[in-house]
This record gives C-alpha cells, structure tokens and sequence, in this order.
C-alpha cells in the first residue's frame, strides 16, 4: 500500500497542476498512472507536477512521468516539474531527464512563464 497522495487542481488559465506528497516508490507508481490516465483524456495543454512534498521518488514513478510526458506531446501538450527536493531533482538529474522535463523552482514560477529559467544543480 502506498502512502502517495495525489491531488490535481486546475488553474484558471487551464494548467493542471498534480500535487504530489509523500513517497512515489513502486506502489505510489502504480497510483500515479492510475491518477494520470484519468488526466490524460483531459488533453491538458500544460501539467505542472508539483514535487515540493515528495521525499523519494522511484525510478517506475519517473517512469511514468515520463509516459504520461510522452503522451501529453502527442496532443501539443507539455509537462513541468516544479518545487522539487534536493534528493528528488537529483533522483530526476542522475537518470538524465532534467534535459527532457523543465525542472522550475517554484509552482507560481512555473506558471508565470513557459520559459522560465530551469533550477540549476
């Protein structure tokens, strides 16, 4: 059983923001996808995952960020991770997907701008 909370709220401008809280091990992966194929039929044109309570994440659950990031370019969509952890960026920068995922430093960053700048490690 995990203790992987999600919640997605939208945003008045139609960003989803998916808050995550706790540890997204194997388990938590498997809620993660099961809350992201309800969002993706949503077609969303911009996802912010929201990162600032996760304390681990694992490498199925980057995994199906990843997934759902692929989908979401399908449809002109794009995802960005926001607010996350020293151990969770450096989880995401070790498996070298900091290149394809915007990684901002804040939520409201996030939002405020498509091309804000990127947390440097």
């Amino acid at each position: 059983m995990s203790d992987l909370k999600v919640q997605t709220v939208a945003h008045p401008d139609g960003t989803m923001i998916v808050q995550l809280a706790g540890h997204a091990d194997i388990a938590g992966a498997g809620v993660l996808e099961r809350n992201l194929t309800f969002l993706s039929a949503k077609h969303p044109k911009h996802v912010i995952f929201d990162l600032s309570a996760v304390e681990f994440i694992s490498s199925l659950a980057m995994g199906v960020i990843m997934q759902f990031r692929r989908g979401c370019t399908t449809w002109g969509g794009r995802v960005t991770l926001a607010a996350a952890q020293p151990m969770v960026f450096a989880a995401f920068k070790h498996a070298g997907l900091h290149a394809l995922l915007p990684m901002i430093e804040t939520v409201a960053a996030a939002l405020a701008s498509e091309g804000a700048t990127q947390v440097t490690p």
